[in-house]
């Protein structure tokens, strides 16, 4: 009797385990997810479309942002502040961009650029690290392009 009783305890355990899979499978089966809509108007960063501001290569964004007429990022960078001073140099030159003003000071800069409609602002500041006996030298760059008032 005590055999018995196994095999119908291990049946009828067997039958349930068989059910609730059964079921799960057809509940499985026969899902059918929400069908997503296309969204057509992403909202997001966009560019400003009348200056296509360059990055220098390998350049690390920490923040961009653009409220009304006013864009401004920031980025760090693993060069001396004099080649990213020279970078944007060239950079304004070959768009007809004049330099308004110049300050510099310890190891910072600020130069302001101006075109017949806008004005942009590019301040740097170096800092050199040691990490293990190894110097590296790193320019934290602010660029703020606006209109002219």
């Amino acid at each position: 009797m005590n055999n018995k009783k196994k095999n119908i305890v291990l049946f009828t355990a067997l039958f349930i385990l068989l059910s609730i899979s059964i079921i799960s499978y057809i509940n499985f089966s026969g899902y059918q997810p929400k069908i997503l809509k296309k969204i057509e108007d992403v909202k997001g960063a966009k560019s400003i479309s009348d200056i296509n501001l360059l990055y220098p290569d390998k350049a690390e964004t920490i923040s961009s942002d653009e409220i009304g007429n006013i864009y401004q990022t920031s980025y760090r960078i693993e060069k001396p502040r004099s080649s990213i001073e020279s970078f944007y140099k060239n950079i304004f030159s070959d768009l007809d961009w004049e330099i308004e003003s110049i300050s510099e000071e310890n190891n910072s800069s600020v130069y302001e650029y101006k075109s017949k409609d806008k004005i942009a602002k590019i301040i740097s500041k170096e800092e050199a690290t040691n990490t293990e006996g190894n110097e590296k030298i790193y320019t934290l760059v602010g660029i703020e392009i606006s209109d002219r008032k």
